[in-house]
C-alpha cells in the first residue's frame, strides 16, 4: 500500500490454502500463493472457503475510487492446465452469482509452466466513494480436471484515496449556486 490514508491488510489463506503450505519461494526469492485446483470448480471452492483475501481499509475522512485489481497467476508444472482465478468483494458478497471478474489461462503440456497478467475491472459505482473496509478473496478452480497447480502472486490493488468535502463547503457551493439561480430569475 502506498497511500498513508488507506491499507490493505494482510494476505489471508481459508480453507485448503495455508499459509504454510500455501506460500513459497520463486527462483527470485519472492514469495508466492500455490495450491492445487485439480477438478475444483468455483462452485466448489465457494464451498470449501478456499481462498486469499485481503481487507482495504481507508481513514477516516477518506474515500477510495478503485479502478482494477491486478495480478500475475499460472500453473508451476508441465501438464495440460487450465487455470482459473475468480475475485469477490464484502460489497457484493461471496456466492458464484456475485463474482467481479475471472480471469483464464490454458496451456498445453508442451508449453512448460507459465504466468499470464490478470486484471479485474473495479471502476463499477460500487467500488467508487468506498470509506468502510472491503474485504477480496481471491479463488483458484480448475473443473476441467485438467490438473493443475495455481500459483499467483504480485497483488496489486489499483485506485485513489482523497480527502471527502467537508458539509460545510458543499453547502456554500450549494448556497452560490442558488444565489446565481436567484439572482438571473430576478433580473429576467
Amino acid at each position: 500500500d502506498s497511500d498513508l490514508n488507506s491499507t490493505a491488510g494482510d494476505l489471508s489463506f481459508s480453507g485448503n490454502i495455508g499459509r504454510s503450505s500455501a506460500t513459497s519461494s520463486g527462483n527470485d526469492g519472492s514469495l508466492f500463493i500455490s495450491t492445487n485446483i485439480n477438478g475444483i470448480g468455483l462452485n466448489q471452492a465457494i464451498a470449501d472457503n478456499d481462498y486469499a483475501s485481503f481487507t482495504l481499509n481507508v481513514a477516516s475522512g477518506y474515500l477510495a475510487n478503485l479502478t482494477s485489481l491486478t495480478f500475475n497467476f499460472g500453473d508451476s508444472q508441465n501438464d495440460d492446465a487450465t487455470i482459473n482465478l475468480s475475485v469477490f468483494s464484502s460489497i457484493d458478497g461471496f456466492t458464484s452469482a456475485d463474482v467481479i471478474g475471472s480471469e483464464s489461462a490454458v496451456r498445453n503440456a508442451t508449453t512448460g509452466p507459465f504466468s499470464e497478467a490478470g486484471s479485474i475491472d473495479l471502476s463499477g459505482s460500487q467500488f467508487q466513494g468506498v470509506t468502510s473496509p472491503v474485504e477480496f478473496r481471491i479463488y483458484g478452480w480448475d473443473d476441467t480436471a485438467s490438473g493443475g497447480q495455481v500459483r499467483w502472486d504480485d497483488i496489486v490493488l489499483n485506485g485513489e484515496v482523497s480527502t471527502i468535502p467537508e458539509p460545510s463547503s458543499l453547502a456554500l457551493l450549494s448556497f452560490g449556486a442558488l444565489a446565481l439561480t436567484l439572482r438571473r430569475r430576478k433580473r429576467a
